[in-house]
């Protein structure tokens, strides 16, 4: 359970940020390939991610059915992020500025080396262009792939996730791994819609900590 509290909280945090004119949103696939948990643990596991847009604010919503949910609301103006985490009973709130993130940054990680590559491959019926990601963490070389489309995003974007901040376009495919779990995320629908104001709000009721009480409170112990 541990693991994957720690993993909602890290992919709800994970910012994707859409251009101003861009209103509507985006379903995720969620798979875990190659990740080794028991039967039960897998059942439990997330299947998809929702992403509300409305010019410079983003929502990110996990849900893990009647064990919780995880949500993350940013503002890409003002670059600050709430996640929220509503599990086993507790209702936590964990807000960041791109300075904060900046501290966070995981101790022995490198700074990110991307290239961007020539293939390209279609998903959700946007063209996304493919980049490689190669950095040190914790003295252990780790190479990733990723695709990602400029139709839908522009600027500077991914600020909250040092690992992908030389990405610039939204994140139509990735993969994030994390305590042994490997997550893999792909866009499976986008729709241009109304989204109202009211997915932006802060709700009341939830009691703020720092990242380290957190996952703390979600996995009974530090996040190690």
């Amino acid at each position: 359970m541990k693991k994957i509290c720690v993993m909602l909280a890290f992919a709800a945090s994970t910012s994707i940020f859409a251009q101003n004119t861009f209103q509507g949103k985006v379903v995720y696939e969620m798979s875990y390939p190659g990740t080794e948990l028991d039967a039960n643990t897998m059942a439990m596991m997330p299947k998809e991610t929702i992403i509300y847009i409305k010019n410079e604010k983003v929502r990110s919503e996990i849900s893990m059915g009647g064990m919780g949910s995880s949500v993350s609301i940013v503002d890409n103006k003002t670059k600050t992020s709430t996640t929220l985490m509503d599990m086993m009973g507790q209702k936590i709130a964990f807000k960041a500025t791109a300075a904060d993130v900046e501290k966070m940054k995981a101790k022995g990680a490198s700074e990110p080396k991307v290239t961007l590559l020539n293939e390209t491959k279609e998903i959700a019926g946007y063209k996304c262009k493919k980049a490689e990601i190669e950095m040190e963490d914790n003295k252990e070389n780790v190479k990733m792939y990723v695709y990602y489309s400029n139709e839908i995003t522009n600027g500077s974007n991914n600020w909250s996730n040092p690992q992908y901040k030389g990405i610039d376009g939204f994140l139509m495919e990735y993969e994030i791994a994390k305590q042994g779990v490997k997550m893999r995320m792909s866009v499976k629908s986008v729709s241009k819609e109304n989204v109202d104001d009211s997915k932006f709000a802060i709700p009341t009721g939830y009691t703020e900590m720092n990242q380290e009480q957190m996952m703390k409170a979600m996995g009974g112990g530090g996040a190690h």
